[in-house]
């Protein structure tokens, strides 16, 4: 879990993240509060880092920063509408720091805000406390350098004409003289807008591209390129470049709780000077049929690239509705391209490899590959790749009774199914401890390792998975006040994926208790609540709304005597917001407060 310096209990949310360049990651998010504000954090190979700080840097306090104070106080505010800080974007700045674009809204305004941090996570010289500051009415801004410390950004306008605007902020932290104070409209008028994305162009500028709708009919994608100096390049159109005459609708979507989202387009570096970007295709005319997965590559000079096709190449044409395309650049010119895919009966992952030339990679399969085809939803595919003909590709996974986060590695010769194996429950008595783990139908087989506190860990036992997926195991060598932490690990050697430790003290007489919602904030998706009984009595657990409407019940009394980790299921699907955790025993009632977040 990364550190949340803010002592709100509304959590964290919209986590973007980038390689630092040197085996580590930069993950950026903002706070689900009245008052959102944007942390980051560096995590290395070990999951922290020496030259960070341990709970993150808050690189956006309230109100925009300290120099924001100007703003309405945060009472004339609804919850979630602002003041605060949101939708932020990363991009390393070439020189070992990191730039972060995000934007600042009130329920009336919002604006872009951009500010750079060394390699410590300490604010650059020259740079102010807030951001540099601009683009009024803006939102969804994305960033990348400028190859000279500073960034170039693009947003999405929301005045009147609304448009896509960018601007050149310096190495210094001050807005280049040479771009309107405002910001420059790379395309401006009176027809919606969406979908910013950018990739630097190698030689000082940038490529941007996003969607309108000035065909009066439906949204289509158009690219531009600019200069340091904020003029267009030459062969570009001044309007943008049209990429294809058919309706669109972008690869990104970021959602704010459960009613309005930003899109952001799907566009990686070629490395060459151009870009490829793919999207989600309608080319039914109305932009509301069944969508098929297309791509292009773009070169610097605004032309095609040889073998990749006007309006477009088809990555995928099969039946059903394929979206949410992402991309990871090959190293070579060409792409890995992952989608959901609704092809079967439910949605399911899918790849493409498309070389420079816009061929498919040899041994790629016309219309994809099923990177994973199991039984329930799988949604929200990212990749990164793996060499120049693989790609590890993560997504989001409802096969099993909550949602969890699968992995594999996808290639022309195989697909490696891999996950991080997961706690389902936990219990300690004082005779025994209980345990399961979810591992996939896919492992063999599975290692239990336990360890005391200040000893090594050591191997308990050998196990295989049930039909399920699950892992049962029960320690009955413990001893009554000690500590014993265990996790399961799948694979052999160095391949061996772990779970999270899970750390239970063995009891003497079981008091009744109610921990909570362990993480509190939780995930929308999956409830986890640490509670424990004094005896194998009646007992019931139950989920309450703010105002005390009971939602769920689950008797729990069978469990018996001992600290107990128990998964609602029945809590997947629930709106964010405040919600109560109740524990009934032999007459007896314990409540705790829990906070759902997206």
């Amino acid at each position: 879990m990364l550190a949340d310096p803010s002592d709100s209990w509304f959590g964290r949310d919209h986590p973007v993240a980038v390689s630092d360049g040197r085996g580590g990651l930069l993950v950026a998010d903002d706070g689900y509060e009245d008052h959102g504000r944007i942390v980051l954090n560096l995590l290395d190979g070990d999951g922290g880092s020496a030259d960070w700080p341990p709970d993150g840097v808050v690189v956006s306090g309230v109100y925009g920063g300290v120099e924001e104070a100007r703003h309405d106080p945060a009472p004339t505010e609804p919850l979630g509408q602002g003041p605060g800080d949101m939708w932020p974007s990363v991009a390393l700045d070439g020189s070992g720091g990191v730039l972060v674009a995000w934007s600042y809204f009130t329920r009336s305004a919002y604006d872009v805000h951009v500010l750079r941090l060394d390699a410590t996570g300490t604010r650059a010289p020259g740079w102010p406390s807030g951001g540099a500051e601009f683009g009024v009415f803006g939102e969804g801004a994305v960033l990348c350098r400028d190859d000279a410390g500073g960034a170039f950004v693009v947003w999405r306008f929301r005045g009147m004409p609304a448009g896509i605007y960018a601007h050149h902020v310096m190495a210094d932290g001050s807005l280049d003289s040479r771009w309107p104070r405002s910001g420059l409209a790379l395309s401006e008028g009176p027809w919606p807008y969406e979908a910013p994305g950018i990739v630097p162009d190698g030689t000082g500028g940038f490529l941007a591209t996003w969607e309108d709708g000035r065909n009066g009919e439906f949204n289509q994608v158009y690219a531009q390129r600019v200069q340091p100096d904020g003029t267009v390049a030459p062969g570009w159109p001044t309007d943008g470049l049209p990429i294809s005459a058919h309706p669109s609708s972008p690869g990104i979507e970021r959602w704010f709780k459960s009613y309005a989202m930003i899109r952001y387009s799907s566009i990686v570096s070629d490395q060459g000077g151009g870009a490829i970007v793919a999207w989600t295709d309608h080319r039914d005319g109305t932009g509301n049929g069944n969508g098929d997965i297309y791509a292009v590559r773009v070169l610097g000079d605004g032309t095609i690239a040889a073998g990749w096709q006007a309006n477009g190449t088809p990555v995928c044409l099969a039946k059903g509705d394929q979206r949410l395309p992402t991309l990871a650049p090959d190293g070579r010119g060409g792409g890995f391209i992952v989608w959901e895919d609704g092809r079967g009966d439910d949605l399911d992952i899918y790849a493409q490899h498309l070389t420079g030339s816009g061929e498919r990679a040899k041994g790629w399969p016309a219309d994809g590959l099923p990177v994973c085809i199991a039984s329930g939803d799988q949604e929200s595919p990212v990749a990164t790749a793996a060499g120049s003909d693989r790609a590890i590709v993560a997504w989001v996974d409802h096969r099993g009774d909550s949602p969890n986060i699968f992995a594999t590695l996808a290639g022309p010769d195989a697909v490696v199914p891999t996950r991080l194996p997961t706690l389902v429950s936990a219990a300690a008595t004082p005779a025994l401890v209980h345990l399961v783990w979810f591992v996939g139908e896919h492992a063999a087989s599975a290692s239990v390792y336990r360890r005391a506190e200040d000893q090594e860990r050591i191997l308990l036992a050998t196990a295989s998975p049930d039909a399920g997926g699950r892992v049962v195991y029960e320690d009955h060598a413990v001893a009554v006040g000690r500590r014993y932490g265990y996790q399961i690990g799948v694979g052999g050697g160095d391949a061996e994926l772990f779970s999270d430790e899970t750390w239970l003290e063995i009891p003497t007489q079981a008091p009744l208790a109610l921990d909570g919602v362990l993480p509190n904030p939780a995930s929308g998706l999956e409830l986890r609540v640490s509670f424990t009984l004094p005896d194998d009595g009646p007992a019931t657990l139950e989920l309450l709304d703010a105002t005390g409407r009971k939602l769920s019940s689950v008797q729990i009394g069978a469990l018996g005597a001992g600290r107990h980790l128990v998964s609602l299921d029945r809590a997947a699907g629930r709106a964010p917001g405040l919600y109560w955790v109740r524990l009934t025993h032999s007459g007896s009632q314990l409540s705790r407060r829990a906070c759902l977040v997206r």
